[in-house]
């Protein structure tokens, strides 16, 4: 059984906590029906009658300890039942002990599994895979990642970490947009060197070189336009995404990026609200990472 996932404070009610008390109850029952047969001072051995009881007791325990993976508690179930089985039987004393030790086990187990509680309205967050929905999670393959890490990072109270992968998720936006215009690198001009320049991959390419190349190819595709309801569209569309990137960019990717700055939970939602529309935007609009 995977105990991975958020299941509310009522359902580990319902399904977790009658497996566990019964499993409680069902040893120490068995420990004070061994205890029954013992005999002060005397080494007595375990009782034939009760072997059948015990061997049913510790099946039920095993299957309960394999459900909620206690993995010593399983390991001392089957050394009971081993221990039962042998041809040397073992004494009331001995399987008391054995007993007590499994109890002692599966405390052990359950204090080795930590328990993370959201904040109320947090498990939308919790592994989702498309927080931005369907059309992005489709358009942006490379930012699912991102995606989810962004949102497992709000439900956790990582508010920094979730700004940085939204940051990252704006990229993906971004290089998709620079190809949608038909370039996949950008000129990186060198210092002192009389005007050369290196192509460098936009994988590997700043945000600003990007962005100013990005706003003159759609002056470029603007202005060949004659006035009129088309130019107006390309108008209405390009030119508030520009911003946009350029807004997420100075708000938030160049401090996440650089160590300058630390988020709180609001500053956080205000990032991924923005970077949403943005990638919803686009999406829209089809530009697609390819």
């Amino acid at each position: 059984m995977n105990l991975c996932g958020v299941v509310s404070l009522l359902d580990m009610l319902k399904f977790y906590a009658p497996g566990f008390t019964g499993m409680a109850a069902l040893i120490q029952y068995t420990v004070s029906e061994s205890k029954k047969f013992k005999t002060s001072g005397v080494d007595d051995p375990y009782p034939e009658q009760a072997m059948a009881h015990a061997f049913t007791a510790m099946r039920s325990v095993e299957e309960l300890c394999q459900k909620f993976s206690l993995i010593s508690g399983l390991d001392q179930t089957r050394r009971i039942a081993a221990s039962l089985a042998n041809i040397t039987k073992p004494t009331v004393k001995e399987v008391i002990a054995l007993l007590l030790e499994l109890q002692h086990r599966i405390d052990d187990d359950l204090a080795r599994k930590t328990m993370l509680f959201l904040d109320p309205g947090m498990d939308v967050y919790y592994q989702n895979k498309a927080p931005f929905g369907e059309a992005v999670y489709n358009a942006f393959e490379g930012a699912r990642y991102d995606l989810t890490e962004m949102a497992n990072c709000i439900a956790c109270d990582n508010f920094t970490a979730a700004v940085f992968h939204s940051m990252r998720s704006a990229e993906w936006g971004l290089r998709a947009l620079c190809i949608h215009f038909g370039f996949k690198k950008v000129r990186n001009f060198k210092k002192a060197k009389g005007g050369r320049f290196d192509l460098v991959p936009i994988a590997y390419s700043e945000w600003e070189k990007m962005l100013n190349k990005l706003e003159s190819k759609v002056d470029d595709k603007i202005k060949k336009l004659q006035r009129g309801f088309a130019k107006q569209k390309l108008q209405e569309f390009y030119l508030p995404i520009l911003r946009d990137i350029r807004a997420i960019k100075d708000t938030w990717r160049n401090h996440v990026m650089h160590t300058r700055s630390e988020y709180t939970k609001e500053d956080a939602l205000a990032a991924m609200a923005h970077v949403r529309e943005l990638m919803i935007s686009l999406a829209a609009r089809g530009v697609h990472q390819i």
